[in-house]
């Protein structure tokens, strides 16, 4: 049986000029989500609203992630620079400010990378989002108990 202390963490690399200087991306985990939903939980609260609303119309797909990053960007940009820095190992406010002043196309890529890295497949995401759904039922039903 494997020790925890063995597990090497995921990474991947994701170019960001045309030199191929690249930033070093891991998933997030459970105490980066609690840190940003802690942070700034109207953000994660709609964007949440959002991704429900889009599993229900068709279902998780890639899609649906970017029409998620996109609503990231529009919505609650420090939010998604947040989560960049995060999945960098660099969450400071200069890493959040560097996040917030790479090119558009860098953001996408780096983000569509963690959300793979972070979630899976889709399949798996389908997964994450029936539990997710099940659990808000749930809580819905406790409070109006």
């Amino acid at each position: 049986m494997g020790k925890l202390s063995a597990v090497v963490i995921p990474t991947t690399e994701v170019r960001y000029n045309e030199e191929g200087d690249a930033v070093t991306l891991r998933g997030l985990n459970l105490n980066d989500i609690l840190l940003l939903v802690r942070e700034q939980a109207p953000a994660v609260e709609m964007l949440f609203q959002e991704f429900m609303d889009q599993v229900e119309e068709g279902g998780v797909t890639a899609d649906v992630t970017r029409h998620l990053l996109m609503t990231a960007i529009d919505r609650s940009p420090r939010l998604l620079f947040s989560a960049i820095a995060l999945a960098a190992d660099e969450y400071t406010e200069e890493g959040i400010t560097v996040a917030g002043k790479l090119p558009l196309p860098t953001q996408l890529d780096i983000m569509i990378a963690v959300v793979q890295l972070s979630l899976g497949s889709e399949a798996q995401l389908k997964k994450y989002a029936e539990i997710a759904s099940n659990l808000m039922q749930k809580m819905a039903s406790a409070v109006e108990k």
